[in-house]
């Protein structure tokens, strides 16, 4: 029997679940699963395909961010974007892995306290950054 995920090289498929990784390089690595997964035969290789297909479908986001990740890489200035061009710099460094995100969830939490009901959303992004650089 043919298994689709044990003939994806370990450097790709763990390149997926790697922390810290920017944006153009998750969307990259998850573009070059779903390349691979043109090639995997069988009913456990269709039935993996279609699974990666059907969550990215699914997904509404998923598209917004391959476009965002293309116009970071330079590839695309042509999408009408709702983000000002700064917005779309801070989209360089969104949290794709789970791991990562759960962090940055328990780092907030003390920002994002009922107690900070003044927050302007300038002083928000300073608080964050030196949080981010402690």
């Amino acid at each position: 029997m043919f298994c689709p995920i044990t003939h994806i090289t370990p450097a790709g498929n763990g390149l997926v679940e790697t922390s810290g990784m920017d944006l153009c390089s998750a969307v990259g690595a998850v573009s070059h699963l779903l390349e691979k997964s043109s090639h995997w035969h069988g009913t456990t290789g269709k039935a993996v395909k279609d699974k990666l297909e059907g969550v990215l479908s699914k997904n509404p986001g998923w598209s917004s961010v391959v476009q965002i990740a293309k116009i970071l890489q330079g590839e695309d200035s042509s999408w009408d974007s709702p983000y000002s061009p700064k917005e779309i710099s801070t989209f360089k460094f969104l949290l794709t892995v789970s791991c990562d995100v759960e962090r940055s969830f328990s780092a907030l939490k003390g920002i994002l306290s009922d107690r900070r009901h003044c927050f302007t959303p300038d002083n928000l992004e300073r608080v964050i950054v030196i949080q981010y650089n402690m």
